[in-house]
């Protein structure tokens, strides 16, 4: 074999390496993901976005040409929506209720039958509120023990390293357990606070939930329930972010 032939085959070798490790992680395409202005793949929460909508959770918001907005705060009625969206994502589970002309009727009527959302105690679900972090983690724990399998299924997958967070009493009474049940799942992040040499992660739970925030969570929990290749976003974090890590970064791997 001359010199040359062997100096092509060793470029095309090395091609081959480098070529899989340039992309994010192997997921389901249930449906083809659009190209966002406001999203880059060095994003934390790229994996997420794009995920998100093989799951069909969300779409971008086409009106500044196609944007995802991933620091917008979302309201409750947003989230109930994603969250329905999930659910029905399984074709065995379905929402037998009406559209009423809204976006998120029958997704709000949905959670409230199952005591998902209880809103301000006077029969007020407050579609239109933003959403707080604890209020999110608290909507997805209750869905979790909805359904006894996938409640046990949550329970026999620990997290290894659940962050411990600093700001833990700053949560609400009522929305202690779920957080502290979800962080044990490996379903939460914190957020990076340092001054000098003091160091913690903050959950931050009467902050506004993002989209970005929000399907994070949705997606490691559709994930874990249907077996999308989480895996394999672990070796695409691995192989991209994981040196650049911050805390507000760090996933599953080592919530």
């Amino acid at each position: 074999m001359n010199k040359n032939l062997r100096k092509a085959i060793s470029v095309l070798l090395i091609l081959a390496l480098l070529l899989p490790v340039a992309g994010g992680p192997v997921f389901a395409t249930a449906q083809e993901v659009p190209d966002l202005e406001d999203v880059s793949r060095t994003d934390w929460f790229y994996p997420y976005v794009t995920q998100s909508f093989n799951f069909g959770l969300t779409v971008g918001t086409s009106a500044d040409g196609f944007r995802f907005e991933p620091d917008r705060p979302v309201t409750r009625a947003e989230f109930v929506t994603m969250l329905g969206r999930l659910h029905e994502y399984d074709e065995n589970n379905t929402i037998a209720i009406p559209p009423d002309g809204t976006f998120y009727g029958r997704y709000l009527a949905w959670a409230a039958g199952h005591g998902l959302i209880l809103g301000d105690g006077s029969g007020d679900l407050m579609p239109h509120a933003l959403i707080t972090r604890e209020q999110m983690a608290v909507i997805v724990y209750r869905y979790i023990l909805m359904c006894d399998e996938m409640r046990e299924m949550f329970e026999n997958t620990w997290g290894i390293f659940p962050p411990r967070f600093a700001d833990i009493n700053e949560v609400s009474p009522w929305a202690t357990g779920a957080v502290f049940g979800l962080n044990s799942f490996a379903l939460l992040q914190g957020t990076n606070w340092s001054e000098g040499m003091k160091f913690q992660i903050l959950f931050l739970p009467q902050d506004n939930a993002t989209r970005a925030e929000v399907l994070a969570i949705l997606v490691r929990v559709g994930s874990r329930v249907h077996d999308y290749n989480w895996c394999g976003w672990a070796d695409w974090w691995s192989e991209n972010r994981r040196g650049n890590a911050t805390a507000d970064e760090i996933l599953t791997e080592n919530d």
